[in-house]
């Protein structure tokens, strides 16, 4: 070369002249991307950590009860949810029991309920398990925080479904009393004798006792008809909603059906105290129904009651979820990918190669100058 050339010049001379050198790092290059690219594949694990809170500021008491962090792990259960969950990946065929969830509550007290929802599912790509766990987190922030979302108006329609089932226990213990009133002669006022706005104090007292029970018993129904069968987690959480206190799902039948069991047997004793008090003023057996009719006449106002309490409750409250995305192992090793190792290996250890080949080169021949 002449004093003239370049650096660069003498550079690119040294590589075109030992290019050959590349070939064998080509090779080696092909070798690393296939044995990545093997061990990359397998299955892939996406995980989403979703942290939970519910704060009710319009708070009646028992307001809260199906809108806390067990009713939101019930809500991913729902028909609606599955279907919008599905909708959003955008494959109808997508098996949404793939979905591994968990709930891990920290806090439930009246008016604040927090936990951990954690979500996982597996995919051999790495892409399409994110895909579906994002998929997931948006719609179920969506539905969990949105005034609008499935978390509020089902913790509503839940407490519409207690008020219908009570009134329609009313309608049902007023047409009876009517007939049995009918057939005695009483002159009194039906109105009057199914009122439960009577005053009396000792009465008061067993009929809002009875009110009360029968207000929890048709929870527990409502509840029992919705478990069903369902031994997974979302049957423990509607128990747990009901029974305040964690239920796993395999006992969450049993564990309703007892308590339906209990509170059975102290409307027996709280209807059996009525009747003794009102068997003096009213023929045998009547003064029960009476009593059992006003009961339920409490129990369905309540229910309205919780129905209302539960819009306020809704209309007040704060929800907040805070997800955190994880994603292991699959397939990482896209087609891009692989020529960019390929490449890499090829270059830079045949660049590093060529320079070490002519560095040797010219100590060889100042060592022959100089013999």
């Amino acid at each position: 070369m002449t004093g003239r050339t370049s650096g660069l010049q003498r550079d690119v001379e040294i590589v075109r002249r030992r290019a050959w050198v590349f070939i064998p790092f080509f090779v080696l290059g092909l070798i690393v991307a296939i044995v990545l690219h093997q061990r990359s594949s397998g299955t892939s694990s996406a995980t989403s950590t979703i942290q939970l809170q519910t704060s009710i500021y319009d708070l009646a008491s028992g307001g809260d009860q199906g809108f806390k962090v067990y009713d939101a792990q019930a809500m991913t259960r729902l028909p609606e949810f599955r279907q919008e969950v599905i909708d959003k990946i955008g494959d109808k065929s997508f098996d949404y029991s793939r979905f591994a969830i968990i709930l891990n509550p920290n806090v439930t007290t009246e008016g604040v309920s927090s936990g951990n929802l954690v979500v996982t599912i597996t995919d051999a790509s790495r892409a399409k398990a994110t895909t579906y766990q994002h998929a997931f987190v948006d719609v179920f922030t969506k539905e969990f925080t949105s005034p609008d979302g499935l978390f509020r108006t089902h913790f509503v329609k839940q407490q519409e479904a207690v008020a219908t089932a009570a009134d329609q226990q009313y309608q049902a213990a007023y047409q009876k009393l009517q007939q049995a009133v009918q057939q005695a002669g009483i002159d009194v006022p039906l109105s009057q004798l199914a009122n439960s706005d009577q005053t009396g104090g000792y009465l008061d007292q067993l009929a809002q006792d009875r009110a009360n029970t029968a207000a929890e018993l048709a929870r527990t129904d409502a509840a029992i008809q919705t478990v069903g069968g369902d031994a997974s987690g979302a049957g423990g959480a509607v128990a747990s909603s009901v029974l305040g206190q964690p239920v796993a799902g395999a006992d969450a039948a049993a564990a309703l059906k007892q308590h339906a069991l209990v509170l059975g047997d102290a409307i027996k004793t709280i209807d059996t105290q009525l009747g003794a008090a009102t068997g003096t003023t009213l023929p045998a057996g009547l003064g029960a129904q009476v009593q059992q009719v006003r009961a339920l006449d409490a129990a369905r106002t309540t229910a309205a009651r919780d129905v209302a309490n539960a819009q306020a409750a809704v209309a007040s409250a704060f929800s907040s979820a805070d997800a955190t995305n994880t994603a292991s192992g699959g397939n990482v090793s896209s087609l891009l990918a692989l020529v960019a190792i390929v490449i890499g290996v090829t270059v830079v250890f045949g660049l590093i190669a060529i320079y070490l080949l002519e560095w040797l080169s010219q100590l060889r021949a100042a060592s022959v100058s100089e013999a």
